[in-house]
Order: structure tokens, then sequence, then C-alpha cells
């Protein structure tokens, strides 16, 4: 590690515990919460977070934290490895997929972004083009190795979306008009997801834009009723994020069903869902509860608990769900387990 600190060693076999998560018509399920260990020589009164894991459950990405500092950390079939040699200073952990590729992203000497990609021991830096001026973030990679980024284009002075097809050269996505554009995510399929600009009425709005077609401009994303939108995250045919009405100002989530052509609304925005549907979003109280596409209330995860990835309800093995569980400076990142019968 690149900072001293009085250590003490923590066991490397995860612990668990039965927190109860309600199911909707039914009786109670008991999930268990599987706590990730810490990678050893970690300082006295580390936390640890779940910034993302694959669709399986079997990698999961996130941070120890203490007053020590932050590393970045992927654990793989449960064993935590830090990823403190990766190229340049303060990095950190964006996504991971099925095949335990991590997406990351540091930075250089100078001040500029250094994304990059960590896969069988080895890390591989994204080249960024020129124009970008050293400037993109990466936000996402599918399970086929494709990434996808966003930073500031020195040719228009705004935003811009980039893609590797499959971590190799980058090249752009396209908005109509030309308008900035903000990348958010990708499916296993190819069609990436973001932010990108409109004029109504003389009024500049931010709204989602769907690209199916990387040689072609992507098509902003609309609502129930023309609402503008705001997509987060793309699971196979799903699309989640929010909508905002400007005839009411009405603003909640929307799950979009790309292949049906049609929506469902939720409670508060969504940033994360599966393959089936189902999506994350919070109650009043604070609570993640998990809904399906139909309206169905799944789960309620307790007080306290963030899901960072929600896998597929039709896996019949593997944990459910990943996530942070616990208050403020007693966060431990968590896989759930067990929790099958409450969602069929």
């Amino acid at each position: 590690m690149r900072k001293t600190a009085v250590l003490i060693a923590f066991g490397l076999a995860a612990t668990t515990l039965s927190v109860p998560v309600h199911a909707a018509a039914k009786p109670a399920a008991d999930c268990v919460a599987t706590v990730l260990p810490f990678p050893p020589g970690m300082p006295t009164g580390s936390r640890t977070d779940v910034t993302k894991a694959d669709d399986t459950g079997r990698y999961v990405v996130g941070r120890v934290l203490s007053d020590e500092g932050t590393w970045p950390v992927l654990w793989a079939d449960g064993v935590a490895r830090l990823l403190e040699d990766a190229p340049g200073s303060d990095a950190s952990v964006v996504d991971v997929n099925s095949s335990g590729t991590v997406l990351g992203v540091s930075l250089a000497k100078d001040g500029t972004t250094l994304p990059w990609v960590f896969a069988n021991g080895v890390y591989k830096e994204l080249v960024q083009p020129d124009y970008m001026g050293g400037t993109t973030s990466p936000t996402a990679i599918n399970n086929r190795g494709d990434v996808v980024g966003a930073g500031m284009s020195t040719v228009t002075d705004a935003p811009a979306s980039l893609l590797w097809p499959a971590g190799g050269p980058a090249r752009v996505l396209y908005t109509p008009d030309d308008e900035p554009s903000f990348v958010t995510d990708i499916n296993d399929a190819g069609v990436v997801i973001g932010s990108t600009k409109i004029i109504i009425n003389g009024r500049d709005y931010d709204i989602g834009i769907r690209w199916t077609d990387w040689t072609q401009e992507g098509e902003r994303v609309y609502g129930q009723d023309k609402s503008i939108s705001q997509l987060t995250e793309i699971r196979g045919n799903y699309t989640g994020g929010n909508q905002r009405s400007l005839d009411t100002g009405l603003f909640g989530g929307l799950i979009w069903d790309d292949l049906r052509e049609r929506f469902h609304s939720v409670p508060t925005a969504t940033g994360v869902l599966n393959n089936s549907g189902d999506a994350v979003a919070s109650t009043d109280e604070g609570e993640d509860v998990v809904v399906a596409f139909d309206g169905t209330k799944r789960w309620v995860f307790p007080e306290r608990t963030r899901i960072a990835t929600l896998m597929d309800r039709t896996r019949a093995l593997g944990p459910q769900a990943a996530g942070t569980n616990g208050g403020f400076n007693a966060e431990r990142a968590v896989l759930w387990h067990g929790c099958n019968d409450a969602m069929r």
C-alpha cells in the first residue's frame, strides 16, 4: 500500500447474517446478507462499499475507506484484491463485467485522466483521442468488453461521448444537431444510453438519448406523454431512469421496455435494474425497494441499504443483489442471497 498505517489483520472469510426482506402478497422471505471481506492489512476502522457488480455477482468492485485513505478493490469469488497498483494516482473503479474485467480511471501527473481496464492481472490504458484533451472518464463496460465514457471535446468546447469497441480505438458517438452528450451505460447488445440537449420553446433541457447504431446519430428518448427523460442504466431490453413533465412539473422514475415500446412508472428515479425489468427505487422512508415492471413490489431491503447491482431474477444460483449496508462510518459491502422465492 502507498500509505503507512497501524494495521490489523481481518479474516478473509465472508460473514453472513439473516435480514428479513419483505415480499408482496406473501409471507416475508429471509434474504441472507453476505458481508464481503476486507483485503489483508487494512487500517483499523476501515469500511467498504460497492460501486458495481457483474451480472452474476461473482465479481464486485468498490472501495475500502478509512481515515488513512481510500483504495479501489475487486472481490472475485469473495476474495478481496486491492487495485492500488493501477497506473497513475487516485485510482477508482467504475464497473466490472462477467469476465472479471474491471473498468477504472486514475489521474496522470499532469492532472489528465487515465481510463483503464484490468484483466488477468494486467492493466491496459484506454487511449483517448487528442481532441478530448485528457478529460475522458469511463462510465460502463459490457460483457463483450465494449467501454463507454465521456469528457470535454476541445473541438466543440462541450461534453462528448466516446465508445471503445471491445477496448479498441475510441470513436465518438454522434448526437442530433451536434448537441453535447454524456454517456451513462451500454448493454450486452451494444445499445448505448446517455443524455443530450434539446431546445423546447426557446429553452435548453437535458434529455435522454439512445444509440443503437454506433455510426449514426443517437435518438432522443422521451417519457410518458413526451416528458423529458434522464437515462441511467440499461439491461437487456429495459432502461431505467426518470421523467419530468414540462406541463405539470411532475417528476418520477420510469422503466422503458424498449422491445415492446411501453413504459412503467415507479415512485422515484431508478438507476439500478436487471434483465427481467425489475428495478430498484427508494421509498419516502429511505428504503431501497425492488419493483417489477408490472408495478409489483418484490423486496424491501433494510434501512441504510444501497443497492448497486440487481441480478436477473431467473438465475437459480448466486446472489440476487450487491450493495452497501450500514450507517455513516459503518458501511460494509454486501451480497444478498436466497431471495428467489420473493421474486416469483
